[in-house]
């Protein structure tokens, strides 16, 4: 299963001029998720190289990030992928209520890219880390522009305010394998 979507920013969020997409590839042992920022992508603020490794607050600067869990259920996963190759993973019982994962957590497979055009990061995920089939999703970006202003981008924006974590949002559907 493959699906190119395209994030919308939050009505409340300053305004930039870009564009955000994700590609979405379910594959057997792994779920692949392209980001891609278009425009003026001079105007953001992008982490610094970091490597790799687990890290908190990476939603507070730019971001990609993927909310999974299944449909009816309070369940899910929260993962947030830095262009800096920094990730975080955690794991929630209900709606903002943290769980402790099960087992430790591996690592997502991180690429940047950058072209004349875009910036792209590539997250690829185990699927044996991931809760089984069938998919709810919630994709969504955070992007920092040079003046430290915060634009919120996703599928779907459900609330007054941004709120990712609200299953409302998370619009896309992807069956059991």
């Amino acid at each position: 299963m493959s699906a190119a979507l395209h994030l919308s920013p939050h009505p409340a969020s300053p305004r930039i001029e870009l564009s955000v997409s994700v590609l979405v590839s379910a594959e057997p042992r792994e779920l692949v998720l392209h980001y891609r920022v278009r425009g003026d992508t001079a105007a953001v603020r992008w982490p610094e190289p970091q490597g790799g490794g687990m890290a908190d607050g990476l939603w507070r600067h730019t971001c990609f990030e993927a909310f999974i869990g299944q449909p009816g259920q309070g369940a899910y996963r929260e993962f947030n992928f830095s262009p800096s190759g920094q990730w975080a993973d955690y794991a929630f019982s209900r709606t903002r209520v943290r769980d402790a994962l099960r087992g430790p957590p591996n690592a997502p497979l991180i690429e940047r890219r950058e072209t004349a055009e875009s910036v792209e990061l590539v997250a690829v995920l185990d699927r044996r880390q991931l809760p089984p089939g069938p998919w709810q999703l919630g994709l969504s970006t955070v992007i920092e522009d040079q003046r430290g202003q915060v634009s919120h981008w996703a599928l779907h924006h459900p609330r007054p305010l941004p709120d990712f974590h609200d299953p409302a949002g998370w619009t896309l559907r992807l069956p059991a394998d």
